[in-house]
């Protein structure tokens, strides 16, 4: 069992010291060893094939050092164009999410919803309270450089399992009419709580969220879980076909060399 000793105030208050790059340092590090942790301890469990790798990184790091930790595809390409659970650090405490982020992933959350809008409001509606979900807006400053706004819109529980609320329409309409959305469905652990919880505790409860939040992953992931399995067996089929090949090669010229020696040749 991969062990995680816990976070301390020091760990939260580094936002006051930002540009302290030697803590930033300290933080990061603390942030992958929680994230090995809670992959090692339950996470991993809930789907081998799509929970590979935790990756740590910080959004907007020229101004905002807030440190988080995805989990998914070992290619963090491929995890990015997924649904997919993040675990970040801020002043505030942790925030455990699921992130739908780039073009590639909010198009498979506009189909499923599409496609299967009472079967998106059940798993939403067997969520444990409490939690809610943002919808943001992600704008481009410059090259491969998307900062993501403040949420314009928030619903809680009620509204968002609820298809036939306000709320749940205007975040149909956000999605399908804002260029770049963002959206997440989050949960709150406070930064008392989580310094009080120790590590093994922690890691437990992020555990918990994150296997009550995993059908809704799946939802939104299907396809695209099979796309990327069917890669994979593609490729894997490929490098097979391409090992046999040169093998069969090697094997030819060691038969022409044994015969050339065989027949007294240089």
């Amino acid at each position: 069992m991969a062990r995680f000793e816990g976070f301390d105030d020091e760990i939260f208050d580094f936002y006051r010291r930002r540009k302290d790059a030697d803590l930033i340092d300290l933080v990061r590090r603390t942030m992958e060893r929680f994230g090995n942790a809670v992959l090692r301890n339950g996470l991993r469990d809930l789907d081998r094939s799509f929970y590979r790798e935790p990756h740590v990184g910080q959004f907007h790091p020229e101004e905002d050092v807030t440190i988080w930790v995805a989990f998914g595809f070992k290619k963090l390409e491929n995890l990015l164009d997924s649904a997919h659970q993040t675990v970040s650090l801020s002043v505030r405490g942790l925030d455990v999410y699921v992130r739908v982020g780039s073009v590639a992933a909010i198009n498979l959350l506009k189909q499923g919803i599409r496609n299967n809008e009472e079967v998106f409001s059940n798993i939403v509606g067997g969520l444990p309270e409490p939690f809610e979900v943002q919808i943001r807006e992600r704008t481009e400053l410059r090259p491969m450089r998307w900062p993501i706004g403040e949420p314009i819109l928030t619903l809680a529980p009620a509204e968002a399992r609820n298809p036939t609320s306000g709320g749940f329409m205007e975040l149909k309409r956000l999605l399908h009419e804002i260029d770049y959305p963002h959206f997440s469905l989050r949960k709150r652990l406070e930064r008392k709580r989580v310094v009080e919880f120790g590590g093994n505790a922690v890691v437990g409860e992020v555990v918990s969220i994150m296997k009550a939040f995993q059908p809704l992953v799946t939802f939104i992931n299907e396809s695209c879980i099979e796309k990327h399995e069917h890669f994979t067996r593609a490729t894997a089929e490929a490098d097979l076909r391409q090992l046999v090949a040169q093998a069969k090669e090697l094997e030819a010229q060691i038969a022409a060399l044994t015969e050339r020696e065989r027949n007294g040749g240089p």
